[in-house]
């Protein structure tokens, strides 16, 4: 009979031990469930983000392709009139031919820090594009044209749209 009680006594405590150790095991799994979700939301937000960004790469790209076919018309039709890069228009077709160029020029400059910069945050923190925007510093001597207009180099195209972009995600997070 003692035996008897001392087995139940046992199995008792082993059957509150069990229960025990069930309900942190139910605990553990239901905070697993949950990091799960936020991992699988985050994930999915992150999807939709690389989604948008891939659509954005893919329009600059057509942008490029559409700014290089017209330079190539312009080239073609530059090579069927005979004239060379070299020769010097005149009058107005002068001014209006520099006025393109100037135009086309801050286009394709435009065009190139935004991939660079978009390039730059998908790769991330880590990537070499960063670390050579921080070695070029802001040490650089400004340049100025022919006519005294201030040149605005790549770099500096490319952190002010990583300021913008970085003050656009600050006021999408305030919201």
């Amino acid at each position: 009979m003692k035996q008897a009680r001392q087995g139940k006594r046992d199995s008792d405590e082993q059957r509150r031990k069990v229960e025990a150790d069930l309900q942190a095991l139910q605990h553990s799994s239901a905070q697993e469930a949950k990091r799960c979700a936020e991992f699988e939301k985050q994930a999915h937000g992150l999807m939709a983000k690389l989604s948008d960004t891939e659509a954005r790469l893919s329009r600059r790209e057509k942008e490029i392709e559409r700014i290089n076919e017209r330079l190539r018309k312009v080239l073609a039709e530059g090579r069927k009139q005979g004239s060379s890069v070299l020769d010097v228009p005149r009058g107005k077709q002068a001014v209006v031919e520099a006025q393109e160029a100037k135009l086309l020029r801050e286009e394709m400059n435009a065009l190139a820090s935004q991939v660079v910069a978009m390039v730059a945050r998908l790769e991330g923190p880590a990537s070499p594009i960063n670390e050579l925007l921080a070695k070029a510093g802001n040490d650089l001597p400004r340049v100025h044209d022919e006519n005294g207009e201030l040149i605005v180099s790549l770099a500096d195209r490319i952190r002010a749209l990583q300021a913008a972009a970085s003050e656009a995600g600050k006021t999408a997070e305030s919201r």
